[in-house]
């Protein structure tokens, strides 16, 4: 479709562009950082059965330690959303990264769970900017028709960094003990690096009035001579200044968005607490609980990874072709009927085949915390709105790993698969109830609605 330049924006010139090479370079970042941050925190889950050796801890402190970094990530998602509201999608994605990545390193030298903890806290911080910074910087990259696929291939690199975290437990860990494993976990500095050549959101750029640069970044993109006519800026002039002078914050919890963020925190909280607390827990659980050794352990939870990355691609596929919210019926709906089943599972091989199964399911609804939240809210307050609604998953999902813990420490293991059906049927309940479709609208339908 052919956008004629006068009295259009920069976001309706960029929504219709064709993918370019610069689109994807953009995609492939921002899904690596997915990558990486997941790489990161499942690393943690895969050393504890090490650690749990050598340190000699319990259930509960285990739990503690699991939930370290996302106790910072907490503080990071407060933080990182106004930070790249302020200094830009691009450099806010490099920072972080940078940051998590040593840090995660330094625990290569710690010697006791103080030490483990304070370091995972501080890495925290960085690594809750990454993934809502990633999102929305794919969100506002990409055209209206391929939004939902191209952010959704974000969210299918998550799983994959559960399946990097299993390999490194295979082939690191017996060779070259768990804070080896810490070594590999420090890697992504060099996508740090790299992702300074990205060019800057343009929605951003012209939020913040700077339009030449606005203007270069939309023809590295691909928009033609007669798209960037000067009165694309003349007559949002006036609306992104009056915009600029509101308070992000205020916002957020004000009559056009309160519902919005009340879904989309409600949406963050209760995916994370049943999938964290889950993923976080399942080699320990299979290791302690079930009594599966430790090699066997690792081994089936690559098989879990592998049929995560399934979901979230189904997901991607899915979410165009069917919408938003019947991914979110479908993928939560089972996966909390598959959680009831398995509290009435005695067979461990029926329980783990369930256990195997189940996230091809709740990955696909996992994966709309990428593709929807971000598309609820305009681009001045979008990367703001997305870490603080990640942010409330940051509580559910620092939680989640001491909840499971102190249930698994009574015995009652049953009581993890209830909470996590609840959870699962509780999110189909909000899709319904409070969620928007946005399948096939534009940024500004959606603002709109």
């Amino acid at each position: 479709m052919n956008i004629q330049a006068e009295g259009k924006t920069v976001a309706q010139i960029s929504q219709y562009l064709k993918l370019s090479s610069t689109h994807y370079f953009v995609i492939v970042c921002a899904a690596l950082g997915f990558f990486v941050d997941s790489l990161d925190l499942y690393i943690v889950s895969y050393a504890m059965p090490y650690m749990v050796t050598e340190w000699k801890i319990d259930a509960v402190t285990n739990g503690v330690l699991a939930s370290a970094s996302i106790w910072g990530a907490l503080i990071g998602s407060l933080l990182w959303g106004p930070i790249s509201d302020k200094i830009g999608r691009k450099w806010s994605l490099s920072l972080s990264i940078l940051g998590f990545s040593l840090l995660t390193g330094a625990i290569y030298l710690t010697t006791n769970t103080t030490q483990f903890m304070v370091i995972r806290f501080l890495s925290g911080i960085f690594l809750g900017g990454t993934i809502p910074v990633a999102g929305v910087f794919a969100s506002e990259i990409a055209p209206f028709a391929v939004r939902g696929k191209l952010t959704s291939v974000l969210g299918v690199f998550y799983p994959v960094g559960l399946l990097g975290a299993s390999l490194v437990s295979l082939f690191i860990a017996p060779a070259f003990g768990w804070r080896a494993m810490f070594i590999v976990g420090a890697l992504p500095v060099i996508l740090a690096v790299v992702a300074v050549k990205l060019p800057e959101s343009p929605l951003w750029l012209a939020a913040r009035g700077r339009r030449e640069e606005a203007v270069a970044v939309l023809k590295r993109l691909g928009a033609g001579e007669e798209d960037l006519a000067r009165l694309i800026f003349e007559k949002a002039r006036e609306a992104q200044e009056k915009k600029r002078q509101k308070v992000p914050a205020a916002l957020l919890f004000g009559p056009k968005y309160g519902k919005r963020f009340a879904f989309t925190a409600s949406f963050y909280f209760f995916t994370n607490l049943a999938y964290f607390g889950f993923a976080m827990w399942l080699p320990s659980l299979l290791n302690t609980v079930y009594k599966i050794p430790k090699t066997e352990t690792f081994k089936l939870t690559l098989v879990v990874a592998c049929v995560a990355i399934l979901g979230r691609a189904y997901s991607a596929w899915a979410v165009e072709k069917f919408g938003r919210k019947a991914v979110a019926y479908v993928g939560y709906g089972i996966a909390g009927a598959a959680s009831l089943i398995l509290i009435f599972v005695h067979n461990v091989t029926l329980l783990v085949a369930i256990i195997i199964i189940m996230p091809f399911f709740y990955e696909q609804g996992a994966g709309l915390t990428v593709s929807w939240v971000p598309e609820f809210y305009p681009p001045e307050i979008r990367a703001t709105a997305n870490s603080w609604s990640n942010s409330a998953g940051k509580i559910s999902s620092a939680f989640a790993p001491i909840l499971f813990g102190f249930i698994i420490s009574t015995g009652a293991v049953f009581g993890i698969y209830l909470v996590m059906a609840g959870c699962f049927w509780l999110l189909c309940l909000l899709s319904k109830t409070i969620g928007i479709e946005t399948k096939g609208k534009t940024l500004e339908e959606i603002e709109a609605a």
